[in-house]
Protein backbone atom coordinates (compact mmCIF):
# COMPACT_ATOMS: atom_id res chain seq x y z
CA UNK A 1 0.00 0.00 0.00
CA UNK A 2 2.78 2.35 0.90
CA UNK A 3 4.58 1.41 -2.26
CA UNK A 4 1.50 2.13 -4.28
CA UNK A 5 1.01 5.44 -2.50
CA UNK A 6 4.64 6.24 -2.99
CA UNK A 7 4.42 5.47 -6.69
CA UNK A 8 1.27 7.57 -6.99
CA UNK A 9 2.96 10.41 -5.18
CA UNK A 10 5.96 10.26 -7.51
CA UNK A 11 3.61 10.16 -10.49
CA UNK A 12 1.70 13.15 -9.17
CA UNK A 13 4.93 15.01 -8.60
CA UNK A 14 6.06 14.27 -12.15
CA UNK A 15 2.66 15.24 -13.47
CA UNK A 16 2.77 18.39 -11.40
CA UNK A 17 6.23 19.16 -12.80
CA UNK A 18 4.99 18.66 -16.31
CA UNK A 19 2.04 20.97 -15.70
CA UNK A 20 4.45 23.66 -14.52
CA UNK A 21 6.40 23.44 -17.72
CA UNK A 22 3.25 23.46 -19.75
CA UNK A 23 1.77 26.40 -17.87
CA UNK A 24 4.88 28.45 -18.40
CA UNK A 25 4.59 27.88 -22.14
CA UNK A 26 1.98 30.61 -22.62
CA UNK A 27 1.31 31.95 -26.11
CA UNK A 28 -0.21 35.38 -26.68
CA UNK A 29 -2.06 35.71 -29.93
CA UNK A 30 -0.74 38.93 -31.45
CA UNK A 31 -2.63 41.49 -33.46
CA UNK A 32 -2.08 41.45 -37.16
CA UNK A 33 -0.53 44.96 -37.02
CA UNK A 34 3.13 45.44 -37.84
CA UNK A 35 3.69 46.11 -34.14
CA UNK A 36 2.72 43.12 -31.88
CA UNK A 37 0.43 43.50 -28.91
CA UNK A 38 2.99 41.91 -26.62
CA UNK A 39 6.64 42.54 -26.02
CA UNK A 40 9.37 40.87 -24.01
CA UNK A 41 12.21 43.09 -22.89
CA UNK A 42 15.84 42.16 -22.31
CA UNK A 43 15.13 41.19 -18.71
CA UNK A 44 12.44 38.73 -19.71
CA UNK A 45 9.62 40.96 -18.52
CA UNK A 46 6.50 40.44 -20.60
CA UNK A 47 4.26 43.33 -21.66
CA UNK A 48 0.88 43.11 -23.33
CA UNK A 49 -1.24 45.92 -24.70
CA UNK A 50 -4.29 46.48 -22.53
CA UNK A 51 -7.34 44.87 -24.13
CA UNK A 52 -5.36 42.35 -26.21
CA UNK A 53 -6.76 38.79 -26.43
CA UNK A 54 -4.59 36.20 -24.68
CA UNK A 55 -4.78 32.41 -25.14
CA UNK A 56 -3.07 29.81 -22.91
CA UNK A 57 -1.36 26.78 -24.34
CA UNK A 58 0.23 23.71 -22.65
CA UNK A 59 2.97 21.58 -24.08
CA UNK A 60 5.77 19.26 -23.07
CA UNK A 61 8.63 21.07 -24.76
CA UNK A 62 10.31 24.29 -23.65
CA UNK A 63 10.01 25.65 -27.17
CA UNK A 64 6.23 25.62 -26.91
CA UNK A 65 5.65 23.70 -30.12
CA UNK A 66 3.09 20.90 -30.22
CA UNK A 67 1.18 22.73 -27.55
CA UNK A 68 -2.56 22.64 -26.98
CA UNK A 69 -4.77 25.56 -26.18
CA UNK A 70 -6.44 25.28 -22.78
CA UNK A 71 -10.15 25.59 -22.53
CA UNK A 72 -11.41 27.30 -19.42
CA UNK A 73 -14.76 27.32 -17.74
CA UNK A 74 -15.66 30.30 -19.93
CA UNK A 75 -15.42 28.19 -23.01
CA UNK A 76 -12.94 29.11 -25.74
CA UNK A 77 -13.10 32.81 -24.96
CA UNK A 78 -9.65 34.45 -24.71
CA UNK A 79 -8.36 36.20 -21.66
CA UNK A 80 -7.88 39.98 -21.68
CA UNK A 81 -7.00 42.63 -19.14
CA UNK A 82 -8.30 46.12 -18.73
CA UNK A 83 -6.54 48.92 -16.91
CA UNK A 84 -2.86 49.60 -16.64
CA UNK A 85 -0.42 47.78 -14.41
CA UNK A 86 1.06 44.46 -13.29
CA UNK A 87 -1.10 41.33 -13.77
CA UNK A 88 -0.36 37.89 -12.23
CA UNK A 89 -1.22 34.31 -13.22
CA UNK A 90 -0.78 31.79 -10.37
CA UNK A 91 -0.98 28.02 -10.04
CA UNK A 92 -0.40 25.65 -7.15
CA UNK A 93 2.88 23.81 -7.60
CA UNK A 94 2.54 20.58 -5.59
CA UNK A 95 6.16 19.75 -6.12
CA UNK A 96 7.25 23.02 -4.54
CA UNK A 97 4.37 23.05 -2.16
CA UNK A 98 3.44 26.68 -2.94
CA UNK A 99 1.82 28.88 -5.51
CA UNK A 100 3.89 29.96 -8.51
CA UNK A 101 3.23 33.49 -9.88
CA UNK A 102 3.59 34.30 -13.56
CA UNK A 103 3.85 38.13 -13.98
CA UNK A 104 2.40 39.97 -16.95
CA UNK A 105 2.28 43.77 -17.41
CA UNK A 106 -0.78 45.24 -19.11
CA UNK A 107 0.37 48.48 -20.76
CA UNK A 108 -2.41 50.95 -21.53
CA UNK A 109 -0.35 54.15 -21.70
CA UNK A 110 1.24 55.49 -24.90
CA UNK A 111 4.62 57.20 -24.97
CA UNK A 112 4.98 60.92 -24.41
CA UNK A 113 6.91 62.93 -26.99
CA UNK A 114 8.74 66.14 -26.20
CA UNK A 115 10.06 68.67 -28.68
CA UNK A 116 13.19 70.78 -28.34
CA UNK A 117 14.16 73.73 -30.52
CA UNK A 118 17.71 74.75 -31.28
CA UNK A 119 17.60 78.20 -32.88
CA UNK A 120 18.88 81.71 -32.45
CA UNK A 121 15.81 82.43 -30.34
CA UNK A 122 12.43 80.80 -29.80
CA UNK A 123 9.25 82.39 -28.56
CA UNK A 124 5.93 80.84 -27.58
CA UNK A 125 2.83 82.96 -28.08
CA UNK A 126 -0.82 82.12 -28.78
CA UNK A 127 -0.10 78.41 -29.38
CA UNK A 128 2.56 79.31 -31.92
CA UNK A 129 6.31 78.91 -31.65
CA UNK A 130 8.45 81.55 -33.36
CA UNK A 131 12.00 80.54 -34.30
CA UNK A 132 14.99 82.28 -35.82
CA UNK A 133 18.42 81.20 -36.96
CA UNK A 134 19.14 77.59 -38.00
CA UNK A 135 15.83 76.26 -36.59
CA UNK A 136 16.81 72.69 -35.61
CA UNK A 137 14.09 70.50 -34.06
CA UNK A 138 14.95 67.55 -31.82
CA UNK A 139 12.32 65.00 -30.74
CA UNK A 140 12.46 62.76 -27.68
CA UNK A 141 9.87 60.33 -26.34
CA UNK A 142 9.67 58.29 -23.14
CA UNK A 143 7.65 55.20 -22.24
CA UNK A 144 8.32 53.82 -18.72
CA UNK A 145 6.67 50.44 -19.33
CA UNK A 146 6.90 48.55 -22.63
CA UNK A 147 9.36 51.12 -23.90
CA UNK A 148 9.51 53.36 -26.96
CA UNK A 149 9.53 51.83 -30.40
CA UNK A 150 9.35 54.73 -32.89
CA UNK A 151 8.74 58.47 -33.23
CA UNK A 152 7.01 59.92 -36.28
CA UNK A 153 6.53 63.47 -37.54
CA UNK A 154 4.90 65.23 -40.47
CA UNK A 155 5.25 68.73 -41.91
CA UNK A 156 2.24 70.65 -43.20
CA UNK A 157 -0.01 67.55 -43.18
CA UNK A 158 2.41 65.61 -45.36
CA UNK A 159 3.30 61.94 -45.01
CA UNK A 160 4.40 60.61 -41.61
CA UNK A 161 8.18 60.34 -41.46
CA UNK A 162 10.11 58.18 -39.01
CA UNK A 163 12.29 60.36 -36.81
CA UNK A 164 15.95 59.42 -37.11
CA UNK A 165 17.89 62.65 -36.69
CA UNK A 166 17.20 66.31 -35.87
CA UNK A 167 15.05 68.15 -38.41
CA UNK A 168 16.14 71.45 -39.98
CA UNK A 169 13.60 74.06 -41.13
CA UNK A 170 15.68 76.05 -43.58
CA UNK A 171 13.10 78.31 -45.21
CA UNK A 172 11.13 81.13 -43.65
CA UNK A 173 7.40 80.60 -43.34
CA UNK A 174 4.59 78.99 -41.36
CA UNK A 175 4.78 75.29 -40.57
CA UNK A 176 2.33 72.78 -39.09
CA UNK A 177 4.62 70.30 -37.34
CA UNK A 178 2.84 67.13 -36.07
CA UNK A 179 4.43 64.40 -33.89
CA UNK A 180 3.42 61.14 -32.24
CA UNK A 181 5.17 58.03 -30.83
CA UNK A 182 4.42 54.29 -30.59
CA UNK A 183 5.59 51.94 -27.84
CA UNK A 184 6.63 48.30 -28.19
CA UNK A 185 3.09 46.95 -27.71
CA UNK A 186 1.47 49.30 -30.21
CA UNK A 187 0.14 52.00 -27.89
CA UNK A 188 0.02 55.09 -30.08
CA UNK A 189 0.25 58.59 -28.78
CA UNK A 190 -2.33 61.14 -29.87
CA UNK A 191 -0.95 63.36 -32.62
CA UNK A 192 0.25 66.69 -31.29
CA UNK A 193 0.32 69.55 -33.78
CA UNK A 194 2.68 72.47 -33.27
CA UNK A 195 2.35 75.75 -35.16
CA UNK A 196 5.83 76.99 -35.99
CA UNK A 197 6.85 80.23 -37.67
CA UNK A 198 10.43 80.53 -38.93
CA UNK A 199 11.31 84.22 -38.96
CA UNK A 200 14.77 85.39 -40.00
CA UNK A 201 13.69 88.82 -41.25
CA UNK A 202 14.45 91.80 -39.00
CA UNK A 203 11.93 94.58 -38.37
CA UNK A 204 11.69 97.58 -40.66
CA UNK A 205 11.73 100.92 -38.89
CA UNK A 206 11.40 104.52 -40.00
CA UNK A 207 12.00 107.92 -38.48
CA UNK A 208 9.32 110.61 -38.62
CA UNK A 209 9.91 114.22 -37.67
CA UNK A 210 6.83 115.85 -36.17
CA UNK A 211 6.15 119.49 -35.51
CA UNK A 212 8.07 122.32 -37.15
CA UNK A 213 10.05 120.77 -40.00
CA UNK A 214 11.86 122.06 -43.06
CA UNK A 215 13.93 119.53 -44.99
CA UNK A 216 16.24 118.10 -42.27
CA UNK A 217 15.82 121.11 -39.97
CA UNK A 218 13.59 121.05 -36.88
CA UNK A 219 12.74 123.56 -34.21
CA UNK A 220 13.09 123.11 -30.46
CA UNK A 221 9.35 122.35 -30.34
CA UNK A 222 9.55 119.30 -32.60
CA UNK A 223 9.94 115.63 -31.79
CA UNK A 224 11.40 112.57 -33.48
CA UNK A 225 9.22 109.46 -33.63
CA UNK A 226 10.42 105.98 -34.58
CA UNK A 227 7.92 103.42 -35.85
CA UNK A 228 8.68 99.78 -36.61
CA UNK A 229 6.83 96.90 -38.25
CA UNK A 230 7.60 93.20 -38.22
CA UNK A 231 5.88 90.06 -39.50
CA UNK A 232 6.12 88.67 -35.97
CA UNK A 233 6.24 91.45 -33.41
CA UNK A 234 8.71 94.18 -32.59
CA UNK A 235 10.36 93.53 -29.25
CA UNK A 236 12.29 96.76 -28.76
CA UNK A 237 13.64 99.77 -30.60
CA UNK A 238 16.91 101.39 -29.54
CA UNK A 239 18.27 104.83 -30.38
CA UNK A 240 21.15 107.13 -29.63
CA UNK A 241 21.82 110.76 -30.42
CA UNK A 242 25.32 111.78 -31.38
CA UNK A 243 27.84 109.83 -29.26
CA UNK A 244 25.45 108.71 -26.51
CA UNK A 245 24.76 105.05 -25.73
CA UNK A 246 21.90 103.14 -27.31
CA UNK A 247 18.73 103.60 -25.24
CA UNK A 248 15.37 101.80 -25.48
CA UNK A 249 12.88 103.91 -27.42
CA UNK A 250 9.70 104.49 -25.41
CA UNK A 251 8.10 107.65 -26.75
CA UNK A 252 8.84 110.42 -29.27
CA UNK A 253 12.12 112.20 -28.61
CA UNK A 254 11.76 115.90 -27.88
CA UNK A 255 14.23 118.26 -29.49
CA UNK A 256 13.90 120.92 -26.79
CA UNK A 257 16.73 119.46 -24.62
CA UNK A 258 19.09 119.33 -27.60
CA UNK A 259 21.49 122.15 -28.25
CA UNK A 260 21.13 124.23 -31.36
CA UNK A 261 23.14 122.78 -34.20
CA UNK A 262 23.67 119.56 -36.12
CA UNK A 263 22.91 116.18 -34.55
CA UNK A 264 22.87 112.55 -35.65
CA UNK A 265 20.28 110.02 -34.51
CA UNK A 266 21.04 106.30 -34.83
CA UNK A 267 18.40 103.62 -34.32
CA UNK A 268 17.46 100.02 -34.96
CA UNK A 269 14.73 97.56 -33.95
CA UNK A 270 14.75 93.95 -32.72
CA UNK A 271 11.87 91.50 -33.03
CA UNK A 272 10.75 88.89 -30.50
CA UNK A 273 13.15 86.28 -31.90
CA UNK A 274 16.12 88.67 -31.80
CA UNK A 275 16.30 89.49 -35.50
CA UNK A 276 17.97 92.91 -35.50
CA UNK A 277 17.90 95.34 -38.40
CA UNK A 278 21.07 97.21 -39.42
CA UNK A 279 21.60 100.49 -37.61
CA UNK A 280 20.09 103.45 -39.44
CA UNK A 281 21.27 107.04 -39.19
CA UNK A 282 19.84 110.46 -39.94
CA UNK A 283 21.51 113.87 -39.64
CA UNK A 284 19.29 116.76 -38.59
CA UNK A 285 19.70 120.34 -37.42
CA UNK A 286 17.98 121.91 -34.41
CA UNK A 287 17.23 125.57 -35.15
CA UNK A 288 16.05 127.63 -32.16
CA UNK A 289 17.01 131.10 -33.41
CA UNK A 290 14.32 133.36 -34.93
CA UNK A 291 15.05 135.58 -37.92
CA UNK A 292 16.37 139.12 -37.59
CA UNK A 293 14.15 141.83 -39.10
CA UNK A 294 15.34 145.07 -40.71
CA UNK A 295 12.87 147.88 -41.55
CA UNK A 296 13.30 150.93 -43.75
CA UNK A 297 11.00 153.70 -44.96
CA UNK A 298 12.43 155.21 -48.14
CA UNK A 299 11.30 157.68 -50.77
CA UNK A 300 12.46 160.65 -52.79
CA UNK A 301 11.06 164.14 -52.37
CA UNK A 302 12.00 167.54 -53.68
CA UNK A 303 11.19 171.16 -52.80
CA UNK A 304 10.22 173.70 -55.38
CA UNK A 305 9.45 177.33 -54.48
CA UNK A 306 9.26 176.44 -50.82
CA UNK A 307 6.70 173.71 -51.41
CA UNK A 308 7.46 170.02 -50.80
CA UNK A 309 6.66 167.58 -53.56
CA UNK A 310 6.82 163.80 -53.53
CA UNK A 311 7.12 161.34 -56.30
CA UNK A 312 4.62 159.17 -54.48
CA UNK A 313 7.27 156.49 -54.20
CA UNK A 314 7.71 156.49 -50.44
CA UNK A 315 7.57 152.86 -49.40
CA UNK A 316 8.12 150.47 -46.59
CA UNK A 317 10.89 147.98 -47.11
CA UNK A 318 11.29 145.08 -44.71
CA UNK A 319 14.01 142.45 -44.89
CA UNK A 320 14.80 139.49 -42.69
CA UNK A 321 17.70 137.07 -42.43
CA UNK A 322 17.83 133.69 -40.73
CA UNK A 323 20.75 131.64 -39.54
CA UNK A 324 19.67 128.22 -40.87
CA UNK A 325 16.12 127.29 -41.91
CA UNK A 326 15.53 130.44 -43.92
CA UNK A 327 12.81 133.06 -43.74
CA UNK A 328 9.32 131.76 -44.43
CA UNK A 329 7.34 134.98 -44.15
CA UNK A 330 7.41 138.57 -42.90
CA UNK A 331 4.34 140.26 -41.43
CA UNK A 332 3.73 143.93 -40.72
CA UNK A 333 1.12 146.27 -39.27
CA UNK A 334 0.72 149.97 -40.06
CA UNK A 335 -0.92 152.31 -37.57
CA UNK A 336 -2.49 149.48 -35.55
CA UNK A 337 -4.09 147.69 -38.50
CA UNK A 338 -4.19 143.91 -38.79
CA UNK A 339 -0.93 142.21 -39.62
CA UNK A 340 -0.40 141.48 -43.30
CA UNK A 341 2.15 139.31 -45.02
CA UNK A 342 4.98 141.27 -46.58
CA UNK A 343 6.02 140.15 -50.06
CA UNK A 344 7.19 143.36 -51.72
CA UNK A 345 7.80 147.02 -50.81
CA UNK A 346 4.64 148.72 -49.50
CA UNK A 347 3.81 152.13 -50.88
CA UNK A 348 2.89 154.69 -48.21
CA UNK A 349 1.48 157.44 -50.43
CA UNK A 350 -1.97 157.24 -48.80
CA UNK A 351 -0.61 157.77 -45.29
CA UNK A 352 0.01 161.23 -43.92
CA UNK A 353 1.72 162.16 -40.66
CA UNK A 354 3.01 159.69 -38.07
CA UNK A 355 3.50 156.11 -39.16
CA UNK A 356 3.45 153.37 -36.48
CA UNK A 357 5.06 150.19 -37.73
CA UNK A 358 5.23 146.73 -36.18
CA UNK A 359 6.75 143.71 -37.88
CA UNK A 360 7.95 140.20 -37.21
CA UNK A 361 9.38 137.34 -39.24
CA UNK A 362 8.91 133.58 -39.06
CA UNK A 363 11.47 131.09 -40.30
CA UNK A 364 10.69 127.76 -41.99
CA UNK A 365 10.56 125.87 -38.68
CA UNK A 366 8.27 128.34 -36.91
CA UNK A 367 10.77 130.42 -34.94
CA UNK A 368 9.20 133.88 -34.62
CA UNK A 369 11.02 137.13 -33.99
CA UNK A 370 9.72 139.59 -31.39
CA UNK A 371 7.58 142.40 -32.81
CA UNK A 372 9.29 145.76 -33.01
CA UNK A 373 7.91 149.26 -33.57
CA UNK A 374 9.19 152.58 -34.79
CA UNK A 375 7.64 155.92 -35.68
CA UNK A 376 8.51 158.35 -38.42
CA UNK A 377 6.84 161.61 -39.49
CA UNK A 378 6.91 162.65 -43.12
CA UNK A 379 4.76 164.56 -45.63
CA UNK A 380 3.45 162.66 -48.65
CA UNK A 381 1.76 164.97 -51.15
CA UNK A 382 0.49 162.92 -54.04
CA UNK A 383 1.98 163.84 -57.36
CA UNK A 384 2.43 160.70 -59.41
CA UNK A 385 2.26 157.27 -57.87
CA UNK A 386 1.69 155.19 -60.97
CA UNK A 387 4.46 153.66 -62.98
CA UNK A 388 4.30 153.38 -66.76
CA UNK A 389 2.09 150.72 -68.30
CA UNK A 390 4.11 148.16 -70.26
CA UNK A 391 3.03 146.22 -73.35
CA UNK A 392 4.87 143.81 -75.59
CA UNK A 393 4.22 142.26 -78.99
CA UNK A 394 5.81 139.89 -81.52
CA UNK A 395 6.02 140.37 -85.27
CA UNK A 396 4.96 137.52 -87.53
CA UNK A 397 5.29 134.62 -87.86
CA UNK A 398 4.27 133.25 -84.46
CA UNK A 399 2.17 130.36 -83.19
CA UNK A 400 0.63 129.27 -79.91
CA UNK A 401 1.44 125.77 -78.65
CA UNK A 402 0.12 124.54 -75.29
CA UNK A 403 -0.50 128.06 -73.93
CA UNK A 404 2.98 129.21 -75.02
CA UNK A 405 3.76 131.65 -77.85
CA UNK A 406 6.56 130.40 -80.13
CA UNK A 407 8.53 132.67 -82.47
CA UNK A 408 11.39 132.31 -84.91
CA UNK A 409 14.89 133.79 -84.53
CA UNK A 410 14.04 136.63 -86.95
CA UNK A 411 10.84 137.70 -85.20
CA UNK A 412 11.13 141.15 -83.64
CA UNK A 413 10.04 141.74 -80.04
CA UNK A 414 8.61 145.20 -79.41
CA UNK A 415 8.11 146.79 -75.97
CA UNK A 416 5.74 149.74 -75.68
CA UNK A 417 4.88 151.89 -72.66
CA UNK A 418 2.33 154.48 -71.63
CA UNK A 419 2.61 156.92 -68.70
CA UNK A 420 -0.10 159.52 -68.06
CA UNK A 421 1.79 161.26 -65.26
CA UNK A 422 5.39 162.37 -65.25
CA UNK A 423 6.14 160.56 -68.48
CA UNK A 424 8.45 157.71 -69.38
CA UNK A 425 12.08 157.96 -68.42
CA UNK A 426 13.47 154.61 -69.58
CA UNK A 427 12.70 150.93 -70.12
CA UNK A 428 15.12 148.17 -69.26
CA UNK A 429 14.71 144.56 -70.22
CA UNK A 430 16.50 141.46 -69.05
CA UNK A 431 16.54 138.15 -70.85
CA UNK A 432 16.94 135.34 -68.34
CA UNK A 433 20.58 134.35 -68.10
CA UNK A 434 21.83 137.62 -69.61
CA UNK A 435 22.62 141.11 -68.37
CA UNK A 436 19.96 143.80 -68.21
CA UNK A 437 19.84 146.15 -71.22
CA UNK A 438 18.30 149.49 -72.04
CA UNK A 439 15.47 149.12 -74.53
CA UNK A 440 15.89 151.38 -77.58
CA UNK A 441 14.36 149.44 -80.46
CA UNK A 442 12.76 146.07 -81.28
CA UNK A 443 15.12 143.14 -80.88
CA UNK A 444 15.37 139.46 -81.73
CA UNK A 445 16.41 136.35 -79.80
CA UNK A 446 17.99 133.43 -81.63
CA UNK A 447 18.53 131.07 -78.66
CA UNK A 448 16.51 127.85 -78.84
CA UNK A 449 14.04 127.08 -76.05
CA UNK A 450 11.81 128.77 -73.50
CA UNK A 451 12.79 132.38 -72.82
CA UNK A 452 11.77 134.79 -70.08
CA UNK A 453 12.01 138.57 -70.30
CA UNK A 454 11.64 140.93 -67.35
CA UNK A 455 10.81 144.52 -68.34
CA UNK A 456 11.23 147.45 -65.96
CA UNK A 457 9.81 150.85 -66.85
CA UNK A 458 10.65 154.08 -64.96
CA UNK A 459 8.83 157.38 -65.17
CA UNK A 460 10.45 160.76 -64.57
CA UNK A 461 9.79 160.65 -60.83
CA UNK A 462 11.12 157.10 -60.54
CA UNK A 463 7.78 155.32 -60.31
CA UNK A 464 8.42 151.81 -61.52
CA UNK A 465 6.38 149.12 -63.19
CA UNK A 466 7.44 145.57 -63.97
CA UNK A 467 6.21 142.94 -66.36
CA UNK A 468 7.53 139.48 -67.06
CA UNK A 469 6.57 137.32 -70.00
CA UNK A 470 7.58 133.91 -71.24
CA UNK A 471 7.71 132.55 -74.78
CA UNK A 472 9.58 130.00 -76.84
CA UNK A 473 12.14 130.44 -79.63
CA UNK A 474 12.41 127.85 -82.40
CA UNK A 475 15.61 128.24 -84.38
CA UNK A 476 15.81 124.73 -85.75
CA UNK A 477 15.01 124.21 -89.41
CA UNK A 478 13.17 121.10 -90.62
CA UNK A 479 15.16 117.94 -91.27
CA UNK A 480 14.87 116.78 -94.90
CA UNK A 481 14.71 113.10 -95.88
CA UNK A 482 14.74 111.42 -99.31
CA UNK A 483 14.16 107.84 -100.33
CA UNK A 484 14.71 106.05 -103.65
CA UNK A 485 12.12 103.46 -104.66
CA UNK A 486 14.86 101.30 -106.23
CA UNK A 487 18.25 100.10 -105.16
CA UNK A 488 21.09 101.60 -107.27
CA UNK A 489 22.39 99.39 -110.05
CA UNK A 490 25.81 100.93 -109.72
CA UNK A 491 27.84 104.04 -109.06
CA UNK A 492 29.66 106.49 -111.30
CA UNK A 493 32.14 109.22 -110.48
CA UNK A 494 31.59 112.73 -111.82
CA UNK A 495 33.89 115.56 -110.82
CA UNK A 496 35.29 113.39 -108.05
CA UNK A 497 31.82 112.70 -106.60
CA UNK A 498 30.24 109.24 -106.27
CA UNK A 499 26.79 109.29 -107.87
CA UNK A 500 24.28 106.40 -107.64
CA UNK A 501 22.87 105.03 -110.89
CA UNK A 502 19.25 103.81 -111.12
CA UNK A 503 17.27 102.07 -113.79
CA UNK A 504 14.29 103.58 -115.55
CA UNK A 505 11.10 103.75 -113.45
CA UNK A 506 12.69 105.28 -110.37
CA UNK A 507 10.43 107.14 -107.96
CA UNK A 508 11.89 109.59 -105.49
CA UNK A 509 10.11 110.26 -102.18
CA UNK A 510 10.72 113.39 -100.11
CA UNK A 511 9.80 114.20 -96.50
CA UNK A 512 10.64 116.70 -93.78
CA UNK A 513 10.10 116.80 -90.02
CA UNK A 514 10.10 119.65 -87.51
CA UNK A 515 9.80 118.91 -83.79
CA UNK A 516 8.37 122.24 -82.61
CA UNK A 517 6.40 124.41 -85.02
CA UNK A 518 5.93 121.88 -87.81
CA UNK A 519 6.74 121.91 -91.53
CA UNK A 520 5.11 124.71 -93.55
CA UNK A 521 6.17 123.53 -97.02
CA UNK A 522 8.56 121.24 -98.88
CA UNK A 523 9.79 122.19 -102.40
CA UNK A 524 12.32 120.92 -104.91
CA UNK A 525 14.08 121.96 -108.12
CA UNK A 526 15.49 119.56 -110.75
CA UNK A 527 18.57 120.72 -112.63
CA UNK A 528 17.98 124.42 -111.85
CA UNK A 529 14.39 124.39 -113.08
CA UNK A 530 11.64 126.32 -111.35
CA UNK A 531 10.96 125.40 -107.74
CA UNK A 532 8.02 123.00 -107.34
CA UNK A 533 6.01 122.24 -104.18
CA UNK A 534 6.33 118.57 -103.29
CA UNK A 535 3.00 116.75 -103.16
CA UNK A 536 3.69 113.30 -104.60
CA UNK A 537 6.64 111.07 -105.54
CA UNK A 538 8.93 112.48 -108.24
CA UNK A 539 9.07 110.19 -111.28
CA UNK A 540 9.33 110.01 -115.11
CA UNK A 541 13.01 110.73 -115.15
CA UNK A 542 14.71 110.77 -118.58
CA UNK A 543 17.23 108.01 -119.28
CA UNK A 544 20.91 108.70 -119.69
CA UNK A 545 20.58 111.84 -117.62
CA UNK A 546 22.31 113.04 -114.46
CA UNK A 547 20.04 114.95 -112.12
CA UNK A 548 20.82 117.49 -109.43
CA UNK A 549 17.90 117.80 -107.02
CA UNK A 550 17.75 120.84 -104.69
CA UNK A 551 15.30 120.25 -101.83
CA UNK A 552 14.10 123.08 -99.59
CA UNK A 553 11.90 123.02 -96.50
CA UNK A 554 10.61 125.78 -94.26
CA UNK A 555 8.76 125.49 -90.95
CA UNK A 556 5.85 127.60 -89.75
CA UNK A 557 8.19 130.04 -87.99
CA UNK A 558 10.36 130.63 -91.06
CA UNK A 559 13.31 128.37 -90.28
CA UNK A 560 14.51 126.89 -93.58
CA UNK A 561 16.84 124.11 -94.64
CA UNK A 562 18.25 122.84 -97.94
CA UNK A 563 19.56 119.53 -99.21
CA UNK A 564 21.14 118.68 -102.56
CA UNK A 565 21.37 115.17 -104.00
CA UNK A 566 22.71 113.85 -107.32
CA UNK A 567 21.79 110.67 -109.17
CA UNK A 568 21.76 109.29 -112.72
CA UNK A 569 19.15 107.38 -114.73
CA UNK A 570 20.42 104.71 -117.13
Amino acid sequence: MFAKNKSLRILMLKFSSTIILCFISINLIAQTDSIPSFYKDSTGKLFVATGSHVYLYVGITPEGDKGFRLKGDNGNQPLHWSGHGLKQLTHLNLFLGRKVSLDLFADALPPKTSIKYESGKDLQRDNTTYLSGQCIIELNATDPDAGLKEIFYSINDGANIKYIEPISLKNEGNYKFSVFSIDNVGNREEITAHNIVVDNTPPLSRLDMNGDIFENIVSGRSNLAISSVDANEVKQTFFSIDSSKMTPYVKPIKTSPLSEGEHTINWYSVDEVDNAEPIKSFVFYVDKTPPMVFEEVAGNTYILAGKEYSSGRSQLRIAAVDNKAGVKEINYSLNGSEFRQYDKPVYLSDIMGTVSLKSYAVDNVGNKSVSDSQSEVFTMPTVDITGPQIYYSFSDPKISLKDTIWIGPKVKITIRTNDIGAGLNKVNYKIKGRDEQLYTKPFTIDTLGIQNILCTAYDNVDNVNLISFTFGVDNKAPIIYHHYSLEPTGWIKENGEEIPVFSKGLKLYLAATDNISGVERLTYSLNNTNEVRYNSPIEKFKPNTTYTLLIKSIDILGNSSEKTIKFRIE
